[in-house]
């Protein structure tokens, strides 16, 4: 979460909801939103993920997708973002 650094709790109070938000929202189209079954998808760096989210904007819904099968259990991985970057790249 991007934050400035040492503010007073008066300030940080005004701006932690947007970090928050910021945080966790997931392009959809044009706007972005929170959605709380994709939420639980973990970060997985290349090669390590094993599903990819998308927008369908027909029909207006987040699809998540498994690339590979995923054993009952298993942790879901995908890419935050940048996924055609190398990891250095990323960095």
């Amino acid at each position: 979460m991007n934050l400035p650094r040492n503010l007073p709790p008066e300030e940080l109070s005004k701006v932690l909801p947007l970090a928050i938000f910021q945080t966790n929202a997931v392009a959809a189209g044009s706007n972005v939103g929170l959605f709380p079954t994709m939420a639980r998808l973990n970060h997985g760096c290349s090669g390590a993920f094993n599903s990819v989210y998308s927008w369908r904007e027909r029909e207006g819904v987040l699809v998540v997708h498994a690339l590979k099968d995923i054993p009952k259990g298993e942790e879901l991985l995908t890419a935050y973002f940048r996924t055609l970057q190398t990891r250095d790249e990323r960095r």
